[in-house]
């Protein structure tokens, strides 16, 4: 349209309510963006048996996700889709030592049997249907401090 207003020498006009509703309507499609590769990469892991996990690449992937949502700007850090993605991601992130705890081969059946005991749930951590959904199912984050220790005390 410039163009034409160019050749009838007319100065455009301003919309500044139509700018502010593109800018609000990329941030959008940004966020939900991240949300969606998010929900991909998530997808891909969640049915992955617990010991087959690649615990690294996965937090590394997450901090890049974190990353990606800190760079946001600021209008967008009061939407609740910003909050749901940064806490989940939180939760992602502060799952990955627990993981590693209990992927330790120093842990044997008897400190698996207090995991059970602690989250008072039966589960079998060596079957095909223990995968990293299970761990977040189980909330074994909850009891991350529990666990830490008792890795800890099973590497002594």
């Amino acid at each position: 349209m410039r163009f034409g207003l160019d050749i009838f020498e007319q100065e455009p006009a301003d919309y500044t309510e139509l700018t502010l509703v593109e800018k609000e309507n990329q941030m959008l499609a940004n966020i939900w963006m991240v949300k969606e590769d998010w929900d991909n990469e998530w997808n891909q892991w969640k049915n992955i048996t617990f010991y087959e996990l690649a615990v690294e690449e996965m937090d590394d992937l997450a901090v890049d996700f974190i990353n990606k949502i800190r760079d946001m700007p600021k209008e967008v850090r009061q939407w609740g889709i910003y909050e749901f993605m940064k806490n989940k991601l939180e939760l992602f992130r502060n799952t990955m030592p627990l993981i590693t705890d209990l992927r330790d081969e120093s842990m044997r059946q008897r400190h698996w049997n207090d995991v059970r005991f602690e989250v008072k749930e039966e589960f079998n951590e060596t079957s095909d249907e223990f995968t990293l959904e299970k761990v977040f199912e189980l909330e074994l984050n909850k009891h991350a401090d529990m666990i830490s220790e008792l890795a800890h005390n099973a590497k002594k």
